[in-house]
């Protein structure tokens, strides 16, 4: 019996590679933070799914239909993070995020993470 290896890479913040390029600063939304969420100005940004399967073009294709790429796609609904692993898209091969970390946490502790 042989094994047959799979290349395997993992892209973090997945989703946050696209931004808005006018650089807009984040509204302040928690006044007792020095730091604001940015999400709005670079989650799936319109650019996302080009600048993916770009990546998968230069970086893994030679690996053919052997490699997978597992992105991180925080603060993303179900509906957009299919377009993600659509196959004839050839962009990420699964996603994961840490949202689920949080399920069923008190509400204080949920917003000390974020």
């Amino acid at each position: 019996m042989s094994l047959a290896l799979t290349q395997c890479d993992r892209v973090d913040t997945a989703n946050r590679m696209s931004k808005d390029m006018t650089f807009t600063d984040a509204r302040v939304t928690k006044h007792d933070y020095d730091f604001q969420d940015m999400s709005e100005h670079c989650l799936n940004g319109e650019r996302m799914h080009e600048y993916l399967q770009e990546m998968r073009s230069a970086a893994l294709d030679e690996f053919d239909r052997e490699a997978i790429l597992v992105g991180e796609l925080p603060g993303t609904d179900p509906d957009t993070l299919k377009q993600y692993v659509l196959q004839d898209r050839r962009e990420l091969s699964m996603t994961f995020d840490f949202d689920m970390m949080v399920s069923g946490s008190p509400a204080y502790l949920i917003e000390s993470l974020m």
